[in-house]
């Protein structure tokens, strides 16, 4: 028995709509995957720079003015919401975002996210019988300061204290970045 046709739409498109909840199991059409061409992996990038050159291609994502954004909005951020020293017993007072240090966080969330760990910290283990060392990390920032970053991190700048906005108003603003 054919499969049940819902709708048909004429010349046009010549497509055929089938409820597949209706259809029995050996009504469903078999699959046939679609022929694609086999070809060389290409890459596309300007002309100043070169594929070899891992900081060049970092720069096309992130280029300087962006990332002069994202250390400024941070900072505000961080000067907003950052604790009083009075606070806590051992307080770490916050200290200035830079545009190299902002640098080294992205490139660490870039490698956290190809060497997955069950927990933040132990990226910085140094006891090869409690994981794998992750040395381009753990030569790169401390700890401490990691977590301050990724704590303070924002791209859009912060809203003054009372002042609310709508929930896209944050997605909008990184879009104009971009």
């Amino acid at each position: 028995m054919p499969p049940k046709r819902v709708k048909t739409e004429p010349a046009e498109s010549q497509k055929i709509t089938i409820d597949l909840c209706d259809l029995q199991r050996d009504e469903i059409p078999e699959f046939e995957p679609l022929f694609v061409q086999e070809r060389r992996p290409e890459v596309h990038l300007p002309r100043n720079v070169r594929p070899d050159d891992p900081v060049a291609i970092f720069d096309l994502y992130f280029p300087e003015w962006l990332l002069v954004e994202i250390t400024s909005n941070t900072n505000a951020y961080a000067a907003a919401n950052a604790p009083s020293l009075g606070e806590f017993k051992q307080p770490r007072q916050w200290r200035p975002l830079i545009v190299g240090e902002l640098r080294v966080f992205i490139a660490c969330q870039l490698y956290m996210g190809l060497h997955p760990e069950g927990l933040t910290a132990a990226y910085w283990n140094r006891d090869t019988s409690k994981g794998p060392l992750h040395q381009a990390i753990t030569e790169a920032i401390g700890y401490t300061r990691y977590c301050q970053i990724e704590r303070y991190f924002h791209l859009t700048p912060p809203l003054s204290w009372g002042e609310t906005a709508p929930p896209w108003e944050k997605v909008l603003f990184s879009y104009k970045l971009l």
